[in-house]
């Protein structure tokens, strides 16, 4: 009990839990009354979720009662992960939580790995019609065939996207120079900007510009509000910083898929955990119509969303909605 007072920032707030606790344990109606209320979420939540209060949200999302949570929580107790589900409970599906946290993410990097064949376009453009829907965004597709594109996306040319990072690199630098002109205006914000690596390969004799280009706007995509999705076929493209901060889907790999990747301690567990999480699949009780295929589905890794599980998807519309 003493090293979980030194650890918490506030020794008064779980002093008063402790106390509600065994008034809600003798049969106090108020101390129980307490544990069904939102303070006891803000309370509960300062203490052991800091600045990721939403945890305690998915958990009594999926039936957990406060008052029971309180008492694992100080007795020791940690609750399970986000995604580590347990399939014989009721209740909503482990990754509500985190489809909730993605519909409202204003900017982030989204890298989509797998082998040819396994969906990975379709789920960049349900990513990009979601943040469409959610959030107003533009949804652009970089080089992307016309007979590929849905209807409601726009074509991104390699051009453009290298202008609006020289744009942005004005406006940055300007900021940074005292006394000078009005900064130059932003490139244009709200975007979802879908890449393929295969694209890419298009753009002879600039293949490197383009590449870093797309670089550039996954670290500066919270400055103009961009939501960047990659598609890969492997992680060795990709500078490895960016996965610490990136949501990582993985559509159904091959069992020795990881052999053939960069030899990184990351990118093995992601393709391992990926692989074990695929052979349970079709025992999984959400694996029925319409998830009933292996394409429906892309296992999660993401440190911003805080979510490591599998998820089921549905291909976005091909026309406007509407």
């Amino acid at each position: 009990m003493l090293e979980l007072l030194r650890a918490i920032p506030d020794p008064r707030l779980l002093l008063k839990l402790m106390a509600r606790l065994r008034a809600a344990g003798q049969g106090d109606p108020r101390a129980v009354e307490y544990f069904r209320s939102k303070e006891a979420v803000r309370d509960l939540g300062s203490l052991f979720f800091p600045g990721r209060e939403y945890l305690l949200e998915d958990i009594v999302e999926r039936g957990e009662t406060l008052l029971s949570l309180a008492r694992d929580l100080l007795e020791g107790r940690t609750p399970y992960v986000d995604g580590q589900f347990r399939p014989a409970e009721p209740g909503p599906p482990p990754w509500s939580g985190f489809l909730r946290r993605l519909k409202a993410q204003t900017h982030g990097v989204h890298l989509i790995l797998g082998p040819w064949g396994t969906g990975k376009t379709e789920l960049a453009k349900k990513l990009a019609w979601v943040w469409r829907k959610e959030l107003g965004y533009e949804a652009e597709f970089l080089n992307m065939y016309l007979a590929d594109r849905p209807a409601w996306g726009r074509t991104l040319t390699a051009e453009t996207l290298l202008e609006r990072m020289e744009q942005l690199s004005r406006h940055l630098r300007s900021e940074a120079e005292p006394g000078g002109a009005a900064a130059p205006p932003l490139p244009p914000q709200r975007r979802v900007i879908v890449a393929d690596e295969a694209s890419l390969t298009f753009e002879r004799g600039q293949i490197d510009r383009v590449r870093n280009a797309v670089f550039a706007a996954m670290g500066n995509c919270r400055h103009v509000e961009w939501l960047i999705v990659l598609v890969a076929q492997f992680a060795r493209m990709i500078p490895l910083e960016y996965f610490s901060a990136a949501t990582v889907w993985v559509k159904r790999p091959e069992e020795d898929i990881s052999a053939f990747d960069r030899d990184n301690p990351v990118i093995t567990r992601i393709w391992d955990e990926a692989v074990e999480a695929f052979d349970g699949l079709s025992r999984l009780p959400w694996y029925q119509p319409p998830y009933d295929d292996p394409r429906a589905w892309a296992y999660v890794v993401s440190p911003p969303l805080n979510y490591e599980g599998l998820v089921p998807f549905t291909p976005a519309p091909k026309e406007e909605e509407g």
